[in-house]
């Protein structure tokens, strides 16, 4: 199956069009390269590239999960975009297993990182045992990694151009958890970080964007989690500067509310 779906993602065949064939050769194999014989020859054709891949998996300590298999991220595969292969550094486990997704600008202020701090302490004392999720550049998710990083809390970075790009995150690293759609890819491009954006979404039951602009991808996320039926919270109030007017524009639009709503009992 892993060959399949390694040949179908090489195929350049559309999300809906993939999902389906997926589906139906997950049903009957037989069945399918029949009904399709020339899918046969395009996945002869990738064998040569799938043996590298197996061989870069192995080298790297890479877990790979299909759609359906059982340690795919529950939220994750409840979503319309959710994505038909993952790699991670580390064994997703579905029953144990819960995340929260934080958020925002490259360019953050310091009052966002402000903001991060705090949200991870509340996050650490309120969710124990949640796994926070970020995206694979600086900003905010720096912050995000180095606060919780202090308080032992567990964080897992999207990584938005595969695990053999590492070298392209420069000072978003150390990572210790990573996932990611796709191994490795050439030429980044925005599709690439929209994969990754709908995992940054879809993977977690509640995402809290910390500081954005209007035309961040933050927003982009935000957006995405809210179609997946997922609670979206972000830093409002009076006071904040410009680099906070995609944090209104959320709210505004009711994608977003108030972040505190999601610590609503006091904290000790």
């Amino acid at each position: 199956m892993y060959s399949f779906v390694f040949a179908l993602l090489n195929s350049r065949l559309s999300y809906k069009d993939s999902l389906e064939a997926y589906t139906r050769y997950r049903q009957n194999p037989r069945e399918f390269i029949e009904s399709y014989p020339k899918f046969k020859e395009i996945c002869d054709d990738s064998l040569p590239s799938l043996e590298k891949e197996i061989e870069l998996t192995q080298k790297l300590g890479l877990c790979t999960c299909l759609l359906d298999d059982i340690h795919y991220p529950k939220f994750l595969g409840e979503c319309s975009e959710a994505p038909l292969l993952l790699y991670s550094n580390f064994m997703l486990d579905p029953v144990s297993q819960r995340f929260i997704t934080i958020v925002g600008s490259r360019g953050c202020s310091e009052i966002g990182r402000q903001y991060v701090r705090e949200i991870v302490e509340k996050i650490a004392k309120c969710y124990p045992g949640y796994i926070i999720v970020t995206a694979s550049v600086t900003g905010i998710a720096s912050e995000v990694r180095t606060h919780a990083a202090k308080l032992n809390v567990p964080v897992v970075t999207v990584l938005g151009t595969g695990f053999q790009n590492m070298h392209l995150y420069g000072g978003a690293l150390p990572f210790t958890y990573c996932i990611t759609s796709h191994l490795c890819v050439k030429k980044p491009s925005n599709y690439d970080y929209i994969k990754a954006n709908s995992i940054l979404a879809g993977i977690s039951e509640k995402v809290i964007v910390v500081e954005s602009g209007e035309k961040s991808g933050c927003i982009d996320v935000a957006k995405r989690a809210l179609d997946y039926g997922h609670d979206v919270y972000t830093v409002f109030g009076p006071n904040l500067p410009e680099s906070f007017s995609g944090n209104f524009a959320l709210v505004n639009s009711n994608i977003a509310t108030d972040y505190n709503n999601l610590f609503p009992f006091p904290i000790v």
